[in-house]
C-alpha cells in the first residue's frame, strides 16, 4: 500500500520528468500516480460501505448464531446428570 509520502515522491518525479522532457519516466509516473488515487478511491468507498453496514447493526443482538451457541452449551449443561435439578 502506498503512503502519502511515496505519491508526494512520485509527483514531484513527474514534476523533474516534465522540466526535462522524458517521456518515458513521465507516462509510467503519471500512470502510477492515476493507479494511487484509483486505489485510494476504492478504499474509501469500501471504508464507507462498511460503515454504512455497520450502523445497522444492534452489538446487542446478535441473531441466529448465537441462539444456536445458547441452545448447544444450554444442552450440553442440562445434558449432565449432576446438572439436572
Amino acid at each position: 500500500m502506498w503512503t502519502l509520502t511515496e505519491l508526494e515522491l512520485l509527483k514531484k518525479v513527474k514534476e523533474l520528468a516534465e522540466a526535462e522532457n522524458l517521456t518515458e519516466i513521465l507516462k509510467l509516473v503519471n500512470f502510477r500516480i492515476i493507479e494511487i488515487e484509483q486505489e485510494r478511491q476504492k478504499e474509501a468507498e469500501l471504508q464507507e460501505q462498511v460503515r454504512k453496514k455497520l450502523e445497522g447493526i444492534n452489538p446487542y443482538k446478535m441473531g441466529d448464531k448465537s441462539d444456536i451457541i445458547t441452545d448447544q452449551l444450554s444442552w450440553w449443561y442440562y445434558s449432565k446428570p449432576y446438572n439436572n435439578f
